[in-house]
C-alpha cells in the first residue's frame, strides 16, 4: 500500500513538472527589439488572445479601443512609444513602435490568455 500511495505521488510530481516545464510563453519571444526609428513586428502566440489583458509595465490599459478596420472585437492600445493590435480570439498581434523621445527604451508588456498563463515580452528600442 505504501509503494502504491509512493508511485502515485511520484506520477503526480512528474505531471506538475511537466505542466510547469511546458510553458513557453505562449510561443512569443522574451524579448522584442526595434531600431531607435521604431517599425512594425507581427508575433503569432500559440493561444488566442483574451479580452482586457494587455498590460504594459504592470498598469491594466483600455482594451476596447477599436482601430481602423472598424470591428467590434479590434484591440489597439498604446503606452510611450509602443502600440499593440490585436484582435480578440486571433492569434496575431502587432507591435509598433514609433521613434517618439522617450526617457524609457524599454516597456514590458503583458499578455493574458484564458485560460493558460500569461506571456511576457520585453520591448527594447535601441
Amino acid at each position: 500500500m505504501i509503494k502504491f500511495i509512493k508511485a502515485g505521488i511520484v506520477c503526480m510530481l512528474c505531471l506538475v513538472c511537466l505542466t510547469e516545464c511546458s510553458n513557453d510563453n505562449q510561443g512569443f519571444p522574451d524579448e522584442v527589439i526595434f531600431p531607435a526609428e521604431g517599425g512594425r513586428i507581427s508575433l503569432i502566440s500559440e493561444n488566442a488572445v483574451y479580452v482586457g489583458c494587455i498590460r504594459f509595465c504592470g498598469e491594466i490599459q483600455s482594451c476596447d479601443i477599436e482601430y481602423d478596420d472598424s470591428k467590434p472585437d479590434s484591440i489597439l492600445i498604446s503606452y510611450d512609444w509602443l502600440s499593440v493590435k490585436a484582435r480578440i480570439g486571433d492569434k496575431k498581434i502587432v507591435l509598433i513602435a514609433n521613434d517618439q523621445n522617450s526617457t524609457y527604451d524599454v516597456i514590458d508588456l503583458s499578455i493574458s490568455f484564458d485560460p493558460d498563463p500569461e506571456a511576457r515580452i520585453k520591448v527594447t528600442r535601441k
